[in-house]
């Protein structure tokens, strides 16, 4: 059992300050911490599958090798994160900002990223695979290592000529372009 299994039951708290706290390899899934801060906490390799944290402050926070697989992360603020190797399988990050956030190799498969921001954020070799990436506001982002990437996926993406785009996708693009319309 981890701390937060020892904590009183107090329905008024809506919310904690976990800013810092080491949490490494802590099994808390399915665990409510909606609107949590969680700043600069080590949450390396914890298994927080199914997890809620909707509107969690994650800012620096270091999750490498954590199981997110299915876990709630609407709008939650994960600049800086450290996610590499992160498995967000599924996951649930609407409107989430992932500014400058690590997410390389990364499993971001079938993981709902509309509206998030990824500006800055360092995604080589992540699995994009089936994510909806509806509104994503990947401006200026290299997206040459990322895998399982498609047109159909970039087409809904909100993204400008600063976006790096791996040569199969580039290819595809020059050849959509001078095509009659």
């Amino acid at each position: 059992m981890t701390v937060l299994g020892r904590l009183p039951f107090r329905p008024e708290v809506d919310r904690a300050d976990l800013a810092k706290a080491y949490l490494v390899a802590a099994a808390l899934p399915g665990t409510k911490l909606s609107g949590f801060r969680l700043v600069g906490a080590n949450l390396n390799e914890a298994d927080l599958a199914g997890a809620a944290l909707e509107r969690a402050q994650l800012q620096r926070a270091t999750l490498l090798g954590a199981w997110l697989h299915k876990a709630s992360l609407k709008e939650a603020n994960l600049q800086a994160a450290h996610l590499q190797q992160a498995d967000l399988e599924r996951a649930e990050l609407q409107g989430a900002d992932l500014r400058g956030a690590w997410l390389e190799r990364a499993n971001l498969a079938g993981a709902n990223l509309a509206r998030v921001d990824l500006r800055g954020a360092y995604l080589s070799e992540a699995n994009l695979r089936e994510a909806e990436l509806t509104g994503a506001n990947v401006n200026g982002v290299d997206l040459t290592g990322v895998l399982g990437l498609t047109r159909a996926q970039l087409d809904v993406a909100l993204r400008n000529f600063e976006t790096r785009l791996g040569r199969e996708l580039e290819r595809r693009e020059r050849t959509d372009a001078s095509e009659p319309a």
